[in-house]
């Protein structure tokens, strides 16, 4: 790290202040990319109890079919 010293604010005197970080990769890392192998997903645990996936829908009811109760309309 290099270290330097800031500015003195409000009565209080400068200190020292970490001014930039090195690392022992920097430059040296590689583009990223997506890999043309992919790792599969792990199948589901025998105890998952989440519910399945909800039915489709039921198709609609034709028109004018039989009714319920003779007051709907």
């Amino acid at each position: 790290a290099k270290i330097g010293l800031g500015k003195a604010q409000n009565g209080y005197p400068a200190r020292a202040e970490v001014k930039r970080y090195y690392f022992e990769d920097e430059g040296n890392v590689p583009e990223p990319a997506i890999d043309a192998v992919q790792p599969t997903p792990a199948a589901a645990p025998a105890n998952d109890n989440r519910q399945a996936a909800a039915r489709p829908a039921a198709a609609a009811a034709p028109a004018g079919g039989a009714r319920k109760n003779p007051w709907s309309k």
